[in-house]
């Protein structure tokens, strides 16, 4: 029973190891955000604008001046846009805003809750520019759902709980249900787990609870770091 328990355990482990690095593997992938062929007029100016809420996606920029010459490409938020459509002084983002360009293609990261304005500017210029704009949004995400990475840690702390119970099987003599349980709120990750790992570790009349209450108490600490770190990754991928 005692091998059937680590061969058991070794299963769960890796197979949860499994789940977990493939369920947080990112994959970067790309939504359309703007695709428009327009006309910027003569001694005028064209606008496109949008909000943009997450910090870890980027925008690629591409477009191409199909007829006519260069022209300025400003990137800036509104309250600059309104000083320049009022022909004021105002500021723009130097990337990924390029002068005098008949093209461009770059990625550029924007600023977050903030409505920003991507302008063409032909001001100065008496002939019309046809332009062909694509911009997309960049980004990662997860291959698999949240629910699969959980169960992957989940099996990963049960199947090492296993593999301790199977390498030294609690005696009658030892707190044998205590034990047990121990290792489920561990494998859980809770504070419960740890403060029964620790009860069992101090007792010095046991060695088989001293054992155990080491290892319980090892697996709860590192499944609550897992969990934290599964918290962050969740934020970042999902």
């Amino acid at each position: 029973m005692k091998r059937a328990l680590v061969v058991l355990g070794a299963i769960f482990a890796i197979i949860g190891i499994f789940l977990f690095i493939f369920s947080t593997l990112p994959i970067p992938d790309s939504t359309e955000w703007f695709n428009q062929s327009f006309t910027v007029p003569e001694n005028g100016h064209y606008y496109v604008r949008g909000d943009f809420y997450s910090s870890t996606i980027f925008l690629k920029i591409s477009f191409d001046i199909t007829q006519g010459g260069a022209l300025d490409f400003i990137v800036t938020d509104e309250t600059e846009y309104m000083k320049y459509n009022s022909s004021l002084s105002y500021n723009y983002y130097e990337a990924p805003s390029a002068l005098n360009v008949t093209r461009l293609d770059r990625s550029w990261m924007p600023p977050t809750y903030k409505t920003i304005y991507f302008v063409w500017d032909n001001t100065g210029s008496y002939e019309a520019k046809s332009i062909s704009a694509l911009f997309q949004l960049e980004y990662s995400h997860a291959i698999l759902p949240p629910i699969i990475t959980v169960l992957g840690v989940l099996l990963l702390f049960g199947g090492l709980s296993t593999i301790s119970l199977g390498y030294r099987f609690p005696s009658p003599d030892s707190s044998r249900k205590t034990i047990v349980v121990g290792y489920v709120f561990a494998t859980l990750g809770g504070l419960i787990g740890i403060f029964m790992g620790v009860s069992l570790w101090a007792n010095r009349e046991n060695m088989e609870n001293k054992f155990h209450g080491k290892v319980i108490t090892a697996i709860g600490i590192v499944a609550i770091v897992m969990y934290i770190l599964l918290y962050i990754i969740a934020i970042q991928l999902w």
